[in-house]
């Protein structure tokens, strides 16, 4: 899969994130963002 989804802590370890990069050809739809991001609501510890 060229686009993957990653797991990620916040700067500070206090949660978990999901981060999606947004292709190229999709990236109008979304405002040019790169990717997205949202939070898992889960403790990072």
């Amino acid at each position: 899969m060229p686009y993957g989804t990653y797991l990620t802590s916040s700067r500070h370890r206090t949660n978990w994130y999901a981060r999606i990069v947004i292709p190229h050809d999709l990236r109008d739809a979304y405002d040019q963002r790169r990717e997205l991001r949202k939070t898992l609501d889960t403790p990072a510890r």
